[in-house]
């Protein structure tokens, strides 16, 4: 840029070009709220073609804007591929890992016998070459020992327990569930399905540990009062597989007991099982209000007259959304405790 001003002074004879100009921008740095986006006609007649999962269910009731870029609109984050053990890699291993676990054992009663540790280690070093291969990085190699470490303590602590005291048989793996109710289509797969006595127990793996994002506070909660499903409902997912069994197999609600199992929890004892409800009592009680709730959710989102609002509590939910910069809400991370 100087010495084309200097070019110019020479041309002109002049140390006053008038090539210089002052440019002043103006710059907003208010806090940005997203605005709320409305439904069409074609819009809603192509989600009366979705299937439902809790997961989209889930993401609907923390916050509907969320739902409509990644559902609707189908945007989704840039797969970067590392040598790193990621999070999401470790639970996708420990499900593949149980299954092939028990999949010979489908069918038969358990047994403490059942439990073998090195037919466990095993599968373990055949999962992670599958993903790895054969040499593995010292990330991937540490990673792998503590999946041994705490598996062989999930079978000791919790399952072994479990075996002793009741009569365990199981009866699905993998299973995929779905159901179709008045139009409203649902889809779901459960790890796994048990009979224990005579109830069956759904039971979905988590490599985390935290309940509340799976658990329902039904002191909270009111199916008449909108405003408190968010709050109250911390996922859909167990009464939502419930309601899929429950139809798929002709079994009745209250011998259905849905469980979450925190693989992720340091103590891997029986309290490592997270039951829905506490007693058939309130299954009884509160089953109804949760259908009502799953069923609510799909009839709003294909409401044309219910826009997509953004979440009521942008600086819990906006932080780790992958959307944040399309609704300017980036800024919430800095208000995060």
């Amino acid at each position: 840029i100087e010495r084309l001003l200097w070019e110019e002074q020479h041309r002109t004879r002049s140390l006053d070009t008038g090539a210089i100009q002052r440019l002043q921008y103006t710059i907003d740095l208010g806090i940005r709220q997203p605005e709320p986006i409305g439904k069409t006609i074609s819009m809603c007649e192509q989600m009366k073609e979705m299937t439902f999962s809790s997961t989209s269910l889930d993401t609907y009731l923390t916050c509907p804007l969320q739902f409509y870029y990644r559902y609707v609109l189908r945007l989704k984050e840039k797969e970067e591929i590392s040598g790193e053990v990621e999070r999401t890699d470790v639970g996708t291993i420990i499900h593949q890992i149980l299954y092939e676990y028990f999949l010979p054992l489908k069918g038969k009663q358990l047994t403490v016998n059942d439990l073998d540790s090195k037919r466990l280690a095993s599968i373990t070093d055949d999962v992670f070459r599958r993903y790895y291969g054969k040499e593995l990085l010292g990330e991937q190699f540490v990673a792998k020992r503590q999946v041994v470490k705490h598996l062989i303590e999930f079978f000791d602590a919790y399952q072994t327990p479990v075996v002793n005291n009741e009569t365990v048989v199981i009866e699905l793996l993998e299973e995929k569930l779905s159901a179709d109710i008045d139009g409203r289509k649902f889809e779901g797969k459960t790890d796994r399905i048990e009979r224990r006595g005579g109830k069956r127990y759904i039971l979905d793996y988590k490599t985390g540990s935290n309940e509340k994002n799976f658990s329902i506070s039904f002191k909270k909660l009111n199916a008449d009062e909108r405003s408190t499903w968010s709050d109250a409902v911390g996922s859909v997912q167990l009464p939502l597989y419930m309601m899929m069994y429950s139809r798929t197999a002709e079994i009745p609600i209250d011998a259905i007991t849905p469980a979450i199992l925190f693989l992720g929890k340091k103590q891997l004892t029986e309290k490592a099982e997270m039951c829905l409800f506490d007693t058939d009592a309130d299954v009884v009680a509160w089953y109804p209000t949760l259908e009502k709730i799953i069923l609510s959710l799909v009839d709003e989102i294909l409401d044309i007259k219910t826009p997509f609002v953004p979440t009521d509590d942008i600086v819990n939910h906006c932080p780790e959304c992958a959307f944040k910069f399309i609704c300017g809400t980036q800024w919430a991370a800095k208000y995060t405790v």
